[in-house]
């Protein structure tokens, strides 16, 4: 029966290999093999005799076999082995599945073989290869390649695989949904059905054995019986007189080698004597070494005492001297050296806010301030605002006219171009001011083509750079969580204004700090907070650092 075209799958739920025969070197067959074939034939054909005829007279000779032969068929039979699974429809060849190795094994199963769809029909052609390990070319070797068609399948039995009544080497057995099929050239040699061999042939006669024969067997096994227990007295009566023998020859050679064990042990003693007196030798030499190091330490130990009562003294003398000298030391600092650098610093500082003239701006909303005559945003979110969507006004009070009184007036490309202007200013007054009071910081600024940037040091070996200026280039719309509208975001400019705001308050923190060191005082006696309204306005907090360093010494 073939394979029925109705039932078709790509899922193989098994393949089943019998009795691999590995020719890598291209022998066809071998003397094992040929040995192996006559012995299953003779034993299966049996002599057929007439009735009653004893079976001892048809007990078929069996060949020996070699230590060579035996070596010759483990190669030949038992062997590793993996396959690998392909298709070819019209032509073209997919590989569709490699198994796992099954090792030592002359009928190597493959279960659970997982195919994709394949789509198989009467055109397709699946092929089987079969790879064995060759213990002499210390390969893997392309042993056998089955291909098949659907309509080439033979249907077989469950019992036939069972059984194992497939006698063809390399043959290759299929299991598809449950079924077992084969092609039609594993067929070959199949073992039949005892049943139906004795049915079918009439001339078969059950073998029996007749009174001779069991009488000759009973008086076998007895004989064996008793050559077996006659073996096992044997050998314990051998086993006795080896222990006896080898216990009188232990004791002779004791007694023949006494005097040889004597002289050994004196010579060991005598050995051990000449190390143990220059052991004693070693230990006088080395306490004679202790001793004469610790007369030496005795003798550094009294000088040190001398040279280190004098040694005090001196030191004593010298920071007493130099603590008449710190009095005179601190007042100059803090009559001459630290005013003089407050006044140098406000001198700078004074300097700067005059330049920059920040003021209160006219329009009088918020607390919102100008930098020569350009108005800024009070907070990040109010600038954010302006550039994303124009939503605030901001003024240039440096025009004339109405334009100067209302910011409506103003494009946005306009607005943008203030803030950035405005940006600009600070950035380099902040780096002014660190450079005057050296000191570092938190977040670098720098200028690249004329542009403020923002260095974020802590991110790594290489500093990134974040723009301190807003460009319409680098901002993208973003869907609102909401889902109704998107949003504007320029995450390098957003990231730039945080950065640029921590900087200046860690620099507000140092400068007063640094003017807490030189005892301006100026100081109140608690140190001043930003307010928690004011912490993102750039103009406020570098109009309070300039008055704070401008402000005079209190008397």
């Amino acid at each position: 029966m073939g394979y029925s075209s109705r039932s078709n799958s790509s899922n193989i739920d098994a393949v089943l290999f019998r009795n691999i025969f590995f020719t890598s070197d291209g022998a066809t067959d071998d003397a094992v093999d040929r040995k192996l074939e006559r012995r299953s034939s003779t034993i299966e054909r049996g002599d057929k005799v007439g009735r009653r005829t004893s079976i001892i007279k048809s007990i078929p000779r069996v060949e020996e076999y070699t230590s060579e032969d035996l070596r010759e068929a483990n190669y030949r039979r038992i062997v590793d082995s993996f396959i690998s699974i392909y298709v070819s429809i019209d032509g073209e060849r997919k590989v569709v599945y490699v198994s796992d190795v099954v090792h030592a094994d002359s009928n190597p199963e493959f279960h659970s073989v997982s195919l994709p769809s394949l789509g198989i029909d009467e055109r397709t052609l699946l092929g089987v290869q079969l790879w064995c390990w060759s213990i002499r070319c210390g390969r893997w070797v392309l042993h056998y390649e089955y291909k098949v068609r659907v309509r080439e399948l033979r249907q077989l039995d469950e019992d036939d695989v069972a059984q194992d009544r497939i006698q063809a080497n390399n043959a290759a057995v299929l299991k598809v949904n449950g079924q077992y099929y084969t092609l039609a050239s594993c067929l070959a040699n199949m073992r039949p059905q005892r049943k139906q061999d004795r049915a079918e042939d009439s001339r078969y006669v059950a073998w029996s054995y007749g009174f001779d024969e069991l009488r000759s067997l009973q008086n076998i096994a007895r004989a064996l019986n008793d050559v077996t227990g006659s073996k096992w007295d044997l050998a314990e009566q051998i086993d006795t007189l080896v222990s006896r023998r080898t216990q009188d020859t232990h004791l002779a050679v004791l007694e023949d080698d006494a005097d040889l064990y004597l002289k050994e042990h004196e010579l060991h003693c005598d050995t051990l004597d000449k190390y143990a007196s220059g052991r004693k030798r070693q230990n006088d030499a080395l306490r004679a070494q202790i001793l004469s190091h610790e007369m030496r330490l005795d003798e550094v130990r009294a000088l040190l005492r001398s040279h280190l009562r004098a040694a005090n003294d001196t030191t004593a003398t010298q920071i007493e001297l130099l603590d008449s000298q710190l009095d005179s030391i601190r007042i100059s600092f803090y009559e001459d050296i630290y005013p003089a650098i407050i006044a140098r610093l406000q001198e700078y500082a004074s300097s700067l806010r005059d330049f920059l003239s920040i003021e209160n701006s006219p329009s009088g909303e918020g607390v919102r301030f100008c930098i020569v005559g350009l108005e800024f945003p009070s907070s990040i979110k109010e600038l954010l605002d302006t550039c994303y969507y124009n939503k605030n006004s901001v003024r240039n009070h440096n025009l004339d006219g109405p334009a100067a009184s209302s910011g409506q007036s103003m494009s946005h490309t306009d607005k943008i171009a203030q803030i950035n202007a405005c940006l600009a200013f600070m950035a380099h007054s902040v780096r002014t001011l660190a450079d005057i009071a050296a000191a570092e910081l938190v977040y670098p600024i720098t200028d690249a083509a004329g542009q403020p940037y923002v260095c974020d040091r802590f991110m790594g070996s290489a500093r990134v750079q974040y723009p301190l200026w807003y460009s319409h280039d680098q901002t993208v719309k973003q869907p609102s969580s909401a889902g109704s509208s998107s949003t504007m975001r320029n995450r390098e400019f957003e990231k730039a204004l945080d950065l640029f705001n921590k900087t200046l308050v860690a620099l507000i923190s140092d400068i007063s700090q640094l003017y807490s060191r030189f005892h301006h005082a100026s100081l109140p006696s608690s140190p001043a907070y930003v307010p928690v309204d004011c912490l993102d306005n750039f103009l406020w907090n570098l109009q309070y650092l300039l008055l704070f360093m401008t402000a005079p010494a209190s008397n």
